[in-house]
């Protein structure tokens, strides 16, 4: 990844953040509305450029995703938490194994603080999707800002 795509995933994930603190659910709306349009709309022009099946299959999922939006949100959701969770562990894991190979020092245990808040999102996500989810947002916006700004930090230093 260039020292400019660093900086722009990280300034992504604070906007995601931030809209994830101020808009909650609403962003989940808009995101799901736009996959649906744009399976829709791929669909289409499949089935126009003689590509039946496929088109076909992709039209169907943008109407399921546009009328049972927030079923498949909470399935993917789950899904998505797990993931994340997994991603997480190998992650320390891998610090860990380099770890046993480099000295330690202080900087390099402040390197678990970005899998460490992507394990608390992600529990977060998997176990309180059924409940009152204002806070769930709020604070995956906070770990997410918080994410980004690790990113950013990164960024900038590899650009020094």
């Amino acid at each position: 990844m260039t020292k400019t795509e660093k900086l722009i995933v990280s300034i992504v994930t604070i906007t995601m953040g931030v809209l994830l603190i101020a808009l909650q659910d609403v962003v989940v709306q808009v995101i799901t509305s736009i996959a649906g349009i744009m399976l829709l709309v791929l669909g289409v022009l499949d089935v126009l450029s003689k590509d039946t099946l496929i088109g076909m299959i992709k039209f169907v999922f943008g109407v399921l995703v546009l009328a049972l939006g927030w079923l498949i949100v909470s399935a993917v959701l789950y899904v998505l938490a797990v993931a994340v969770i997994v991603l997480a562990v190998w992650w320390i894991y891998e610090l860990w194994r380099v770890c046993c190979i480099r000295p330690k020092s202080w900087l390099f245990a402040l390197r678990y603080l970005q899998p460490v808040l992507l394990i608390a999102i992600g529990v977060l996500l998997f176990f309180h999707q059924g409940e009152n989810t204002e806070w769930l947002f709020v604070m995956s916006g906070i770990f997410t800002v918080v994410e980004g700004a690790l990113l950013f930090g990164a960024a900038i230093k590899t650009i020094e």
